[in-house]
């Protein structure tokens, strides 16, 4: 019957509309929802009636409910994001490197390092006062005190890092269990050709492929059932509903976590994301920097003591004890091993000349006795030998202690000092030096100068008013080598601080440029997919006035029924 058609003509509309009407309602309470995408009705117009003089239209209804998402849009903003995360991880290691550094506080490095070379200048100006001498001694205890400071904060610094390496492994097993669940889901229910799309489970899934893109890159395949498979580097994470978890484990080589799959300890393959930025902090730049303190401490230890081991204080000394401990020493001193590894330029002995003066103290004779040392001669070629060639001597006594140190003693009624040393054996074995140490970890004012300001060595003789010996050591800054380069140690810090400050500014440059681009695809995905309010309420009032429409259709239909019934 014609009416009955019609009614179902109107029926079908309702529905269609009332969807439409339900749909957008969707959009706008989920304008806030992270990574959802609009939706949107899609009408079609139903199978007509044929009939002899032709077809009957019999109305509308709904084809489909489509997202206006976009995968390439989606896989664009995952790789920008995997990228800009990686930078912001940098950009906050450099950031938190110039704060080490400290280079805009009251006692920086490069502040500390002035002063104590400017209180040497002091000490030269009234050599004999021992109150600036103390001042000195104080200086080189702020300035180690720097130094360590710095190390430890470097280390604290790589071990948190370290741990949220750690920590992620959680992270992406918690996000990829999610996953492999929403693809079966979403498999099953858009299962069997029936044209129906899982949106709202798709746009879950696609928050939390983001969110697992931003903490180490991956590459997304889906297949036509609707399932992904999600793979770093080749080596799926997700495969369809099953998802590879991963498991931190201590890594041998840098003695930090790795990301490993879990059932056969295979290495994850971290080439963007939070875990590319942070690995790339805890093995590269910490220790790299790590490093260039450790050799900028173990260059001013060894200048300055190389310098200070041959000089005289204001009385000679009683005792001296080496601060460097040798492992064998019996062996070469070419092939000295110590408890710790000497860098390049740095506690390196060559073949020289070894001076020290025996005081008499009642009679002021001073008896000067020198000691050649060769790096293959069998006496005095090794640290035992040379030892023993002291000990030998009238009013010394010589010995290596059990943790194998170099201690030196007077003989009652004498004293002494090292006047000269051209092969930097006593540097080398930490004895008379101004320093204790080896690195920026282990740097320290030396104990024998604890508390005795007197044995400061200023001068190069036991003469009054001798500052000869200080004024050397205060021009060490601009003169003495950093390592074995031509810099100088002033040199080398301000290097370091230009460098830090150049890796800064392109770490910072990098990370905006990136989330401008992130930005940049952000705002075009909104536009395609985003959820606009003023768009939704015109639709609104569109779909509404449909729906009046064909409610005020379905009325006529209605009376023009009554008025057939009633005849």
């Amino acid at each position: 019957m014609p009416a009955i058609e019609a009614l179902k003509i109107g029926s079908s509309a309702l529905s269609a509309y009332r969807a439409a009407i339900e749909t957008t309602g969707h959009n706008i309470a989920n304008v806030a929802t992270p990574g959802y995408s609009r939706q949107r009705v899609l009408f079609q117009a139903r199978t007509p009636n044929h009939r002899v003089y032709g077809d009957i239209g019999r109305g509308s209804m709904v084809g489909a409910v489509e997202s206006m998402a976009s995968a390439f849009l989606d896989a664009q903003v995952r790789a920008a994001s995997s990228e800009n995360q990686r930078w912001e991880v940098l950009q906050r290691t450099f950031n938190a490197l110039e704060g080490f550094l400290n280079e805009l506080g009251d006692a920086d490095l490069g502040d500390s390092l002035y002063s104590l070379f400017a209180v040497m200048n002091d000490v030269a100006s009234d050599v004999e006062s021992l109150p600036i001498r103390q001042q000195l001694l104080e200086q080189v205890g702020s300035l180690t005190d720097v130094f360590r400071s710095i190390t430890s904060q470097l280390d604290a610094m790589w071990k948190r890092v370290d741990l949220e390496i750690q920590s992620q492994a959680s992270r992406i097993n918690t996000i990829t269990a999610e996953i492999a669940r929403l693809n079966s889901s979403i498999v099953q229910t858009e299962a069997g050709g029936s044209g129906i799309s899982a949106n709202d489970l798709r746009d879950d899934r696609g928050r939390l492929m983001q969110e697992l893109s931003e903490i180490v890159a991956v590459s997304i395949q889906e297949d036509s059932r609707g399932g992904v498979i999600v793979s770093a580097m080749g080596r799926p994470l997700v495969y369809f509903g099953t998802a590879h978890q991963v498991a931190a484990r201590r890594d041998s080589s840098t003695g930090g976590f790795k990301l490993v799959f879990a059932e056969d300890d295979a290495d994850l393959a971290i080439t963007g994301g939070e875990l590319a930025g942070a690995v790339e902090a805890r093995d590269e730049i910490i220790p790299e920097y790590r490093q260039w303190f450790d050799d900028f401490a173990a260059s001013l230890i060894w200048q300055v003591n190389r310098m200070h081991s041959v000089g005289a204080g204001l009385v000679p000394r009683e005792s001296m004890q080496g601060s460097n401990r040798v492992l064998d020493p019996s062996a070469d001193l070419g092939s000295l091993t110590f408890d710790f590894q000497p860098r390049n330029g740095v506690f390196s002995i060559q073949d020289g000349r070894l001076a020290i003066d025996v005081i008499e103290q009642a009679s002021g004779l001073v008896q000067r006795h020198v000691i050649d040392y060769d790096l293959s001669e069998p006496l005095a070629g090794s640290v035992s030998g040379l030892v023993e060639r002291i000990d030998a001597l009238v009013g010394v006594t010589a010995g290596v202690d059990n943790h194998g140190r170099v201690v030196l003693q007077a003989e009652s009624g004498y004293g002494f000092y090292f006047s000269e040393d051209s092969g930097g054996i006593l540097a080398t074995l930490g004895l008379s030096g101004l320093f204790s140490g080896y690195d920026a970890s282990t740097i320290a004012l030396s104990p024998d100068l604890e508390s005795h300001p007197e044995f400061i060595a200023c001068a190069e003789t036991l003469v009054p008013g001798d500052n000869s010996r200080i004024l050397q050591l205060a021009s060490l800054v601009t003169g003495a080598p950093f390592l074995d380069t031509s810099l100088s140690l002033e040199d080398a810090y301000q290097s370091l601080v230009g460098s830090l400050g150049s890796d800064s500014l392109a770490a910072q440059d990098a990370h905006q440029n990136q989330s401008d681009i992130v930005l940049s695809l952000q705002n075009e995905r909104q536009e395609i997919a985003g959820v606009s309010l003023d768009e939704e309420l015109a639709n609104l009032i569109q779909y509404q006035r449909a729906y009046q429409g064909v409610a005020k259709f379905i009325s006529i239909v209605d009376q023009l029924l009554n008025t057939l019934i009633e005849m």
